[in-house]
């Protein structure tokens, strides 16, 4: 159910409480491109349910493997959209916003630390489920590629 309350004195809606989801230990694959869910970053939705989130991620990675993430929920939502800032250093970022839930890869050539600023706004459909942050490589390495303890998601509905 979303949480907000109308304001009869202006007709404005007033937002619920907000809440963060803290990933309080580094998450680490290896050798694998295939996609694995960060679960402490986990939002419940309901059916028709709206959120707004805003998600820090940090990661480290070998050059030679880069960094591959979605952000991805249930069903068919109404309407998902995906405000991207990826910092790898001060010289090095990209911006872009993504209308639809896809894989996303970072390529890490000259550097291996890096961040991930993602707004989303997400309108589910009928379908209850979750909105999972999930990352791998890019390209199937040996070497580590760690979403690193202090990543977290800030999140309301509304």
């Amino acid at each position: 159910m979303s949480t907000y309350t109308l304001n009869p004195n202006n007709n404005t809606y007033v937002l619920g409480a907000g809440s963060t989801l803290l990933l309080p230990a580094d998450q680490t694959v290896t050798s694998s491109t295939t996609v694995v869910e960060v679960p402490e970053l986990t939002i419940v939705v309901g059916p028709y349910e709206r959120v707004w989130a805003e998600y820090v991620v940090l990661f480290d990675t070998v050059a030679a493997a880069d960094f591959k993430y979605i952000v991805d929920g249930p069903g068919s939502p109404t309407r998902y959209r995906l405000s991207v800032v990826e910092q790898l250093d001060a010289a090095t970022s990209a911006t872009a916003v993504i209308t639809a839930e896809a894989e996303r890869s970072v390529l890490t050539a000259s550097a291996t630390e890096g961040s991930l600023n993602l707004k989303l706004l997400f309108e589910n459909g009928a379908t209850a489920g979750d909105i999972a942050f999930k990352f791998a490589q890019a390209t199937s390495n040996a070497g580590a590629t760690v979403v690193e303890a202090g990543s977290h998601v800030d999140y309301r509905r509304f």
